[in-house]
């Protein structure tokens, strides 16, 4: 699989210069046209890891859902997935099976793969959550739930 060094040396310019044209930057018509046509015959595909750290964005979305069989989740998980869509993220699900040990420690794992977002479907917030969800420098909602100190979305049926 060829990187971005080998397209660069393919195209006879520097690796900069096919970063800047991966990055809509500032390159000339002839080498644009060059370049496409090199990346076009090598199937060659860009890191996303390695946009992500230059753009400091991963455009991903971390969900940490308590279980599967419920109504609640699905529809969430549905919604969640359509905006991706439409704003190009990419969504990761972590299963807990209603632990809340699994919840924490889906926050940290998550927080350190460098989501942009975290949306948590708690089994129940608790203070452990909390003192993760204040260390943690990813931002958090919690679904399903209202809480003074978090940022929640609730929807009360019974009322």
């Amino acid at each position: 699989m060829k990187n971005i060094s080998d397209i660069a040396k393919l195209a006879g310019v520097s690796k900069s210069t096919v970063s800047r044209f991966l990055n809509n930057g500032s390159v000339s018509p002839a080498t644009k046209e060059k370049i496409t046509k090199i990346i076009e015959e090598n199937n060659y595909q860009p890191n996303q890891f390695a946009q992500s750290l230059r753009a400091r964005r991963t455009n991903l979305i971390g969900a940490i859902i308590p279980r599967m069989n419920s109504y609640a989740v699905d529809e969430t998980i549905k919604g969640l997935v359509h905006q991706c869509n439409q704003h190009r993220y990419q969504l990761l699900l972590n299963y807990t099976g209603l632990k809340i040990d699994g919840e924490i420690s889906a926050l940290k794992t998550l927080s350190r793969s460098k989501v942009d977002g975290i949306v948590l479907m708690a089994t129940h917030i608790t203070e452990a959550h909390i003192e993760v969800i204040e260390k943690i420098d990813v931002p958090v909602i919690i679904v399903g739930q209202k809480h003074d100190r978090l940022y929640s979305i609730y929807h009360d049926d019974y009322e």
